[in-house]
């Protein structure tokens, strides 16, 4: 759990700068693909999909095995609107193993359907971890979903 206990204080620090956009936060995300498998990569920006340009392509050696698309931090992943929400509508039909993520919230999509969601930290007046939440997100890691396909 140190590994998403360093994630969420580098996520903390960028917040605390002021100004941070949802790029802001992806060297943490990087940091955090990359740590929970050595046997995994994450890859920021990576070449357009027919659906559109996920933010993230995760694989294992050559195989990308799954996608990310952050948002920023004060974004409600279950209640977007207009291009965020229609972006959204694309990549969960048109991805097979898709990670939407605020940082903050993780939803797991697999095939379309919603698999799981954890929380490792509420937004209320700042950044409130939720430790007890983080064996969750480390034990859901876009490659063990992409293990069960």
């Amino acid at each position: 759990m140190a590994i998403v206990q360093d994630f969420i204080n580098s996520v903390i620090a960028t917040h605390k700068k002021g100004g941070a956009t949802e790029h802001s936060y992806r060297p943490a995300l990087q940091k955090l693909f990359d740590a929970l498998d050595p046997q995994v990569s994450a890859l920021n920006e990576p070449k357009r999909e027919k659906v559109g340009a996920p933010d993230f392509s995760i694989s294992r050696k050559d195989i990308v095995i799954g996608h990310c698309e952050a948002k920023d931090i004060p974004v409600d992943l279950k209640a977007m609107k207009d291009a965020n929400a229609a972006q959204k509508k694309r990549y969960v039909g048109g991805l097979q193993n898709l990670l939407y993520t605020n940082c903050l919230e993780w939803l797991w999509y697999r095939d379309g359907e919603l698999k799981h969601e954890v929380r490792i930290a509420d937004f209320l007046m700042g950044i409130q971890p939720t430790p007890a939440k983080f064996g969750a997100l480390e034990a859901r890691s876009l490659d063990q979903q992409a293990a069960a396909l």
